[in-house]
Order: C-alpha cells, then sequence, then structure tokens
C-alpha cells in the first residue's frame, strides 16, 4: 500500500456520514402510503443501498432518467406524472411513444424501481421517485438488434442518466467495438458522455449480467468496460454477491438485486440523488464518488484487496472482482457530493500512453510478462490494455495488468470456466480496470498473461496500455467514511495522519478542513 501523505499540503479533508438511527429510519418509511414500502429494504441501511434517510431533502427531481429497455406501461398508476411522454422513442415503430402494454414488461419493472411515484397509495416507492423517466424501447431480450441499441443509445445525450439494464451477457467479446458493426453504439455511448448535460455527460448505467456461473466476465464486453459507462452488480438481502452477477476488473459497484437488471437502476437512482444534489457533478465525478462512498460487503466471499492508492480513509481503496468498490450508499454517495468541487468531464480528462514491447511466446502452462513505463503522471481512473493474442485455446489464459505501486488486476480469468475457445483462435480486444482509481500513473506497468491449463500455445502479438484520470498536481482530496475507524484497526498506517478523525460518527463539519 502507498504511504500516507500529511494532510498539511492537501486542498481539503472531508467527512462523510451514512449513520441513521432506527427511530428516524421508521419515521422516514412512515411518511410514505404506498403499501410495498415497508418491505423495500432495498432503500434503507444495512444491506439495501441506505436511500430512505434522504427522501426528505432529495428525491431526484429535476433529474431526467432514460430508461434504455422494452418500454414502459404507462397505463400504471405508479406512472402518472412520472414521464416524458414528448421526447420517448420506440425503435420497433420509429416514432415518438415507448408505450408496451402487453408482452416482456421488463423495461416496466426497471422503471418501477427507478421512479415510480411516491403517496400515491399504490405499489412501491421508486428509488428516485422524483425524477422524470423518458422511455426508450427496442424488442424483447431475445429479438432486439444492434440496430435497435444504437439508435437508442444515439439519443441518450438528451438525458442527465441512461438506465441499462440489458446486456450481452454469455455472449463472449459480441459487443466489440473494433466490430464495425458495433461503431455506431461505441459513437452513441462517447457521444453521451461528451456533450450530454452540456458537455457534464450523460451519466451511462448499466447492468453487470447474469452470466457469471457460465464463466462471463463484464471484460468479455464494450457495452459494458467502456470508460464512459458505471456498471453495477447484484447482492441479495444477507449482502453476498449474487452467484449469476458477472464479475470483472471494471465492475464499479453493487447494489441489491434479483437480476443485476434490478440493480442497475438502484445505481441509477442513486446518481439522480447526487445531480440533484449538485448538479455540476461531472460524469467522472459520479464514478469517483460511488467508489469512494461504497462500503465493504460480503467480506469473505468476495475477494477484497486494497489497492496502492490515496485519499481514502487514510490509505487506498478496497476493491473486489465481485463487488467493485462494494455496495452502493447513496446517504454517503449524496453527501460527498454535496461537498465536491471537482468538475471532471470528457474535456478535462487526462490520458497517458505506453506500447508493449514487441511479439512473445506464451508457452503451455508458462508466464510472460512485458513492463513497458510510464512517464507522464496522472491520478487514475481507468486503465485500458488494447490485447492481440493469438492461442489454440483462449480460455486457457488469465490476463493480469500490475501498476507502479503493485496493485494486481486481472483483466481475464480463464473465459468460461477456461471452456471459451474461439474457432479463429485469435483475440483482439480493448480490456479495462477501474481497479487502479486514486494511483499515480508514473513508472513501470507489466501485463502478465498465465496459461493456466495444459494442452496449448500461442503468441501475445502485441499490446498497449492507455490510463485516464485527471492531471497530477499538488492538490489532493482526502476523504474519510464510516468504514474509518475499522480500516485503521486493520491498517494501523491509515492512522498516521497528524490529526485524523477519531470517530465512528461522522459528520462532513468534523473534517472539512480547506488549506
Amino acid at each position: 500500500m502507498a504511504s500516507t501523505p500529511n494532510p498539511v499540503n492537501s486542498t481539503s479533508l472531508v467527512c462523510v456520514s451514512s449513520d441513521i438511527q432506527l427511530p428516524d429510519l421508521e419515521a422516514s418509511v412512515a411518511t410514505f402510503n404506498d403499501p410495498m414500502i415497508p418491505s423495500q429494504w432495498q432503500l434503507g441501511p444495512g444491506t439495501g443501498i441506505n436511500a430512505i434517510p434522504l427522501y426528505t431533502e432529495y428525491t431526484g427531481a429535476g433529474v431526467r432518467i432514460g430508461v434504455v429497455d422494452t418500454g414502459l406501461n404507462y397505463a400504471n398508476p405508479d406512472f402518472a406524472g412520472q414521464v416524458d411522454l414528448q421526447n420517448d422513442y420506440d425503435a420497433l415503430d420509429q416514432d415518438h411513444d415507448a408505450n408496451n402494454v402487453g408482452g416482456d414488461q421488463h423495461g416496466t419493472e426497471v422503471a418501477l424501481i427507478l421512479a415510480a411515484a411516491a403517496n400515491n397509495a399504490f405499489g412501491r416507492v421508486g428509488a428516485a421517485f422524483g425524477a422524470t423517466l423518458v422511455g426508450y424501447r427496442f424488442d424483447t431480450r431475445a429479438l432486439r438488434t444492434v440496430e435497435q441499441e444504437t439508435a437508442l443509445l444515439r439519443l441518450q445525450h438528451s438525458v442527465d442518466v441512461s438506465n441499462n439494464s440489458w446486456s450481452r451477457s454469455g455472449e463472449y467479446f459480441r459487443d466489440n467495438f473494433n466490430d464495425p458493426s458495433y461503431v455506431g453504439a461505441a459513437a452513441a455511448i462517447a457521444e453521451a458522455a461528451t456533450v450530454g448535460r452540456n458537455g457534464l455527460g450523460t451519466v451511462i448505467v448499466r447492468s453487470a449480467g447474469n452470466d457469471a456461473i457460465g464463466g462471463d466476465d463484464i471484460n468479455t464486453h464494450n457495452y459494458y468496460n467502456n470508460r464512459f459507462t458505471i456498471v453495477v452488480g447484484a447482492t441479495a438481502q444477507d449482502g453476498k454477491v449474487q452467484a449469476f452477477s458477472n464479475p470483472g476488473a471494471s465492475l464499479t459497484v453493487v447494489a441489491p438485486g434479483e437480476a443485476t437488471s434490478t440493480a442497475a437502476p438502484l445505481g441509477s437512482a442513486t446518481a439522480a440523488l447526487m445531480l440533484e444534489a449538485n448538479p455540476t457533478l461531472g460524469y467522472r465525478d459520479v464514478a469517483t464518488i460511488l467508489a469512494l462512498t461504497a462500503k465493504i460487503t460480503d467480506p469473505a466471499g468476495a475477494g477484497w484487496f486494497t489497492n496502492a492508492g490515496q485519499g481514502s480513509n487514510g490509505g487506498g481503496l478496497h476493491v473486489s472482482r465481485k463487488a467493485g468498490f462494494g455496495l452502493i450508499d447513496a446517504l454517503a454517495a449524496v453527501r460527498l457530493a454535496e461537498t465536491w468541487t471537482l468538475q471532471s468531464t470528457e474535456a478535462n480528462r487526462a490520458e497517458t500512453a505506453a506500447t508493449g514491447t514487441g511479439q512473445a511466446a506464451l508457452s503451455d502452462l508458462g508466464v510472460m510478462s512485458q513492463t513497458v513505463q510510464v512517464a507522464a503522471d496522472l491520478l487514475v481512473e481507468r486503465a485500458e490494455v488494447e490485447i492481440d493474442i493469438a492461442h489454440e485455446k483462449i480460455g486457457d489464459l488469465r490476463i493480469i495488468l500490475v501498476s507502479p505501486g503493485g496493485t494486481e488486476s486481472i483483466l481475464l480469468d480463464r473465459v468460461g470456466n477456461g471452456r471459451y475457445d474461439p474457432a479463429n483462435g485469435w483475440l483482439v480486444f480493448t480490456l479495462t480496470s477501474t481497479q487502479f482509481l486514486g494511483e499515480h500513473a508514473q513508472g513501470n506497468w507489466t501485463l502478465r498473461v498465465e496459461d493456466a491449463a495444459n494442452g496449448n500455445v500461442g503468441t501475445l502479438r502485441h499490446w498497449a496500455l492507455r490510463l485516464h484520470g485527471s492531471a497530477s498536481t499538488a492538490d489532493s482530496l482526502h476523504v474519510y467514511t464510516n468504514e474509518y475507524a475499522s480500516m485503521r484497526d486493520a491498517d494501523a498506517a491509515r492512522g498516521s495522519w497528524s490529526t485524523p478523525p477519531e470517530t465512528t460518527r461522522l459528520t462532513p463539519q468534523l473534517c472539512r478542513v480547506t488549506r
């Protein structure tokens, strides 16, 4: 773990609290007359996203959420007054009417989780019930086409948050942005993040997919792992990561869900609450705040490690291939959003790159390593690795990227549980990782390719590294959350600050020090 800098050189020291007393929670729930609210543990503290305590202040009002899905049944009473009926779009009929009265109601269910009306004595309470929904309809999950997907993605620049509870899960490397059929979709996603919200960027949220048991990984999909997208996995009521929820190095956070389709809207709703609290956030800020405030969940089963970053509870961030940076804590995320002064957009994104040293043999059961040096410095938000590998069985391989700080991020781990074996024996794809968040780019980065099963050989033909983030300066932001005390107890180095917060019940006022 990197050493903790002294706060005297930092611009600000901010503490955010997500505490709420049980009587306060019960009082908050009692303000709603919707019959399902008592059972909506997903919105509460503990193993929920902790959004209910915010509803006296924020509801997502003024925020427009695009729902890219199978359409909405507008006749549902919980959509009354919640939907923009003038700007929705149906890619099937190619008209401005995303109403879906029959058939696949996947989109209706997702939209209800997002923004079902509150206090109408009917149904549930949406996680951001004050937000406005904009429906974007494609065909059923089995029949939709890339053309339909692209048509709807091209419209996401006109909303504040775009919810995408759909995927190519189980179809390894199909949604490849190097493939001409996906170039339009890739461009649409980039455009939304670049020009949406008047240049602040549409916040794009996507479900992680439901095929982990089959060996899927979000890094086999450019729809998931592109740098413009926040990916949300699913947890159960006991806080454990759902067995079906796709893992991967580019997973951002997790949220409660019986499928990742129902977890993603809780992420989108949290983003809406954050944008109501601070409309000036860039799309990159939203992703960073969600990561900084997420909580450890499933401590024994998610495979947690600490990266070599800084500024989070006195050290690096906890992160996991199964749970990303952790379970969404909406209350903490909104509190940090309220105090956030950065504005991280596509226009001020920093980037640096390096190219691998040439072809290398991949021997049977062997390990191949190549190291490149990055001279420029930036604070990393995402690493991209362009990979070109010829191998007799791609499913044999484990691909790992190691940062100068020693963080090892597994980019791929035996796709399809080792079974993936494309006929052409070739993989050309862009893999990404968010797991280096807050680390410095400068130094040696190592790509390691391990052959984990016998019988096959191959060649690393080419690889290149690209790092995205913010300019590294002498100033830095140091954030404390309610996890500080337990993390300091586990790692004494986190308490090396000259004036560390000595309480687990934190408030923004306690640590808000500007230097």
